[in-house]
């Protein structure tokens, strides 16, 4: 390590993964806290677990918080993300070519076996915890991304450009919402609003994007302080300060309460969307709403 100072080089290390945030596999508990000091980073290989679906995204997880139990600092772990499937060993860029929509999922039906891998909603979500608690992402490996609209660099890019201007904390913080497989963004250039988590722990969206997004007719009455949305016969009332929804003039009580916020109407995601028929799953380590036509 002294000498590669000298000479201005960095010394790293691709370590495993851990299933547990403290228990991890005999090669990493033989690595000493004195040769962890002495990396300048560290990228964790967080695939190829010994099954099918060989890197889910709580794995990412757990390998981070393993490595910071470790005493590892934050800004030191590389999160490895695979650009390959398992058991069919098919490349990401690959997968796309064969049909653009598995960019969005993590299965295919492959032949002769099939293909377990990230796609790019996973990444995204793996990407944005990394950014909350370690020090970046890396690509195993970059050779097998795509080079459109479904690129993965561009992806990881975009996420970091977006982000930017957060401080940790508000890192910590964001919310991304992912509907019917794609990724809903809210930008504060665009002056709409953007999702954010209230008091209550619920999590809040601009009203207007999002339901026009699922083609809904979205209107305001600012006399009784109301906003509407309609599709397929389903009329959604929410008066602003009050935790009362409106489904065809049904009255369900919301958990939080409507608010108007730097000039924007908030309304909490889960209720409102299924409301429509829409389910809605919540991924807690990467503050991801997920949002789907319900079957």
């Amino acid at each position: 390590k002294t000498a590669l100072d000298k000479q201005d080089k960095e010394f790293t290390a691709a370590l495993n993964g851990a299933w547990s945030a403290t228990e991890g596999p005999a090669v990493s508990m033989l690595m000493t806290d004195k040769c962890l000091d002495c990396f300048s980073f560290i990228n964790v290989m967080a695939y190829d677990m010994n099954n099918e679906a060989h890197s889910p995204l709580w794995f990412a997880d757990t390998s981070i918080d393993y490595w910071l139990n470790r005493g590892v600092p934050a800004e030191k772990i590389v999160v490895g993300m695979p650009l390959y499937a398992r058991p069919s060993w098919i490349q990401y860029r690959h997968l796309v070519i064969q049909d653009p929509d598995f960019a969005y999922t993590d299965y295919a039906s492959t032949v002769p076996l099939a293909s377990h891998y990230n796609g790019l909603n996973t990444l995204r979500e793996k990407t944005i915890i990394a950014l909350s608690k370690a020090g970046g992402v890396m690509l195993f490996d970059v050779n097998e991304d795509s080079d459109d609209e479904t690129s993965v660099v561009a992806m990881i890019d975009g996420m970091i450009k977006r982000t930017a201007h957060l401080t940790p904390a508000e890192m910590k913080g964001y919310v991304s919402v992912v509907l019917e497989e794609r990724e809903l963004t809210f930008g504060p250039e665009e002056g709409l609003g953007v999702p954010f988590i209230d008091e209550n722990q619920r999590t809040m969206i601009p009203f207007r994007k999002p339901l026009e997004a699922i083609s809904a007719v979205v209107g305001y009455e600012p006399e009784i302080q109301t906003v509407t949305a309609e599709k397929d016969g389903i009329k959604v009332r929410v008066i602003i300060g009050q935790n009362i929804l409106y489904v065809n003039d049904q009255p369900l009580t919301m958990d939080t309460r409507a608010i108007i916020k730097e000039g924007r109407t908030y309304i909490p995601l889960r209720q409102v969307f299924e409301a429509f028929g829409f389910a809605v799953e919540w991924h807690g380590s990467s503050r991801t709403a997920v949002i789907k036509q319900a079957v």
